[in-house]
């Protein structure tokens, strides 16, 4: 089955995204969710002295990051076909049957997973060595690839 979505690359004239692009459209993507999370939080530890305030603030900022990453990635990857890491890098994702854009399921399902992933110490990602199309587990349980614009 591989051999047979490479030659179909091949023919639409289209290359694999590397792995070193993809890392950092990801680091780029990860500065900006930090970004956005340290802005909302930016006053709310000055001031505290207790741990247990220290920790409840660091908690929902952790839920709310995971929150703001979700909408991120699910918005950007259905309306553009990449985050701002990826339009960056000039990579975009598609659906490896038709080279189509993602659709919104495929879309929020590939976000939940590569959230999910970072759960387990970006696990998932390992499998984006293994096999020719270097697909993460979220890339292949929504059939995407990721390729070169």
């Amino acid at each position: 089955m591989e051999e047979e979505h490479l030659d179909n690359l091949e023919r639409e004239q289209l290359k694999l995204a590397s792995i070193k692009s993809r890392f950092f459209a990801f680091m780029i993507d990860y500065f900006l969710i930090f970004i956005i999370v340290y802005a909302i939080y930016f006053d709310a530890l000055d001031g505290v002295e207790d741990i247990e305030s220290m920790i409840i603030i660091i908690t929902d900022a952790t839920i709310k990051g995971f929150i703001i990453k979700f909408i991120y990635e699910s918005f950007f990857v259905f309306y553009y076909s990449a985050t701002v890491g990826k339009i960056l890098m000039k990579i975009r994702i598609l659906n490896i049957d038709s080279f189509d854009d993602l659709s919104l399921t495929q879309s929020i399902g590939r976000s939940g997973i590569k959230i999910l992933n970072e759960y387990i110490f970006y696990f998932g990602c390992m499998f984006a060595f293994i096999g020719e199309l270097k697909q993460t587990l979220h890339d292949r349980a929504v059939k995407s690839i990721v390729v070169y614009v």
